[in-house]
């Protein structure tokens, strides 16, 4: 008999960044009320969720979230991401993505994305480039 489908999902949120970017409220809610959804409303599905709020939700987490925990996917499930913060762009470097059509990349905001370490300001963004892989 072969196994049922299934719903892997990432359910990511962030409401206290971290400064320079600014706090938002009702993120982590958000998620919160779609993992009670899933969890009560579509156990047919039987879902398997990693739910990261706040500063878990770093690039390097949502990285592993994709290879360690939506990678155990088969053909037949399907892949819920769910992501509740700031969202920004970034410049496109025109050598690498040169159709860009408006010369930016669209990014997720992950809790380690914007660093301000006295004056100077470092970007570890996580871009719709690097999502796609």
């Amino acid at each position: 008999m072969p196994k049922p489908p299934q719903l892997f999902g990432l359910l990511l949120a962030i409401d206290d960044y971290p400064l320079p970017v600014p706090p938002l409220g009702g993120c982590v809610n958000d998620i919160r009320k779609i993992k009670s959804y899933l969890t009560e409303k579509q156990g047919k599905l039987n879902p398997q969720l990693l739910v990261l709020e706040n500063e878990a939700v770093t690039k390097a987490a949502i990285i592993a979230g994709f290879r360690e925990h939506l990678a155990q996917a088969g053909p037949q499930d399907t892949v819920l991401i769910y992501f509740s913060g700031h969202g920004t762009q970034e410049e496109a470097d025109p050598k690498i993505w040169p159709y860009e059509s408006d010369g930016k990349l669209e990014c997720i905001v992950n809790y380690d994305g914007i660093v301000k370490n006295g004056d100077e300001v470092s970007y570890n963004l996580l871009s719709d480039k690097e999502l796609r892989f």
